[in-house]
């Protein structure tokens, strides 16, 4: 009878020796009974121990003083077939072992795992004392990314490395240059926008932004009107609102796409609330526009 497709997987059973195994490890008064060759496979430093010229060598049984019982049988249990998965809540013991033993290719698997993981000031700690590089480069956007007062007042903030201080500063410069670049963007948009406005029969090239009536002539104020946000010609108005609704709509579109980009959430804005449209000064409240 076959094991069902769904059925949890079946790890040896570490507490009962076979005819295979040829070494037990004596933690904490227990007794877990293992392959020198796997440790061996796994650990430089199991290597050294078992065929290098140290004491542990030809030895049957191992006490390991300070560890627990269940940590090494996670541990085991992560090396031997068919390999336990890494969850949240032995990946952080299993990898302080892996880098006790050296056991790059298991350390490479837990992060590999973490990184997959929300991104936790906790672990820069952990990312720091044991190499693990790519978490580290994730962890140090993540930090770049939060007000400097949230940073500076977390407990792991003493403990970041000066180096690794000087990372997640220059990648804070880096993200407020984006920033600045997407808003000058902005602003480039915002004058042309201005620019267009100023457009007529009379100061250029037509607008075709009219309804059906046809084109309206625009006052020889128009220029005037519009950079002093003095809008109270009738004939100008109709301009203005729809460069200004443009500009409105562009400005939150860069919003936007700087609050994606840095992750800092997107501060309520006044500008254009209602449909998008311009502040219009009393004395023009008469004309109507879609």
């Amino acid at each position: 009878m076959t094991d069902s497709p769904h059925s949890p997987p079946q790890y040896p059973d570490f507490t009962a020796p076979d005819d295979t195994t040829n070494l037990t490890l004596l933690v904490e008064d227990s007794r877990l009974y293992v392959h020198k060759e796997v440790l061996g496979l796994w650990s430089p430093v199991w290597k050294r121990m078992l065929w290098g010229d140290f004491r542990e060598k030809g030895c049957q049984e191992i006490p390991l003083p300070g560890k627990k019982h269940d940590e090494i049988l996670e541990l085991l249990q992560c090396i031997y077939p068919p390999n336990k998965s890494l969850n949240d809540r032995n990946s952080l013991v299993v990898l302080e072992l892996a880098e006790e033993y050296q056991m790059s290719e298991l350390k490479r698997r837990i992060e590999t795992y973490l990184i997959t993981k929300d991104s936790q000031i906790d672990l820069i700690q952990i990312a720091q004392r044991c190499s693990l590089d790519i978490l580290m480069d994730k962890l140090i956007i993540h930090c770049a990314k939060l007000p400097s007062d949230k940073l500076e007042n977390h407990p792991v903030y003493p403990i970041i490395s000066v180096e690794n201080l000087l990372k997640i500063n220059k990648s804070r410069v880096k993200l407020l240059e984006k920033s600045l670049q997407t808003l000058f963007s902005y602003h480039r948009e915002l004058s042309h926008f201005r620019l267009s406005a100023y457009d007529c029969e009379k100061h250029g090239p037509p607008l075709e932004i009219w309804d059906s009536d046809g084109p309206e002539e625009c006052c020889t104020e128009t220029e005037k009107h519009i950079r002093e946000l003095e809008i109270s010609c009738k004939k100008c108005v109709k301009v203005y609102s729809v460069h200004a609704a443009k500009s409105v709509s562009s400005f939150h579109s860069k919003v936007d796409e700087v609050s994606r980009y840095t992750g800092v959430p997107k501060e309520p804005c006044s500008l254009g609330d209602e449909g998008l449209r311009p502040t219009i000064p009393a004395s023009t409240s008469e004309v109507i526009y879609e």
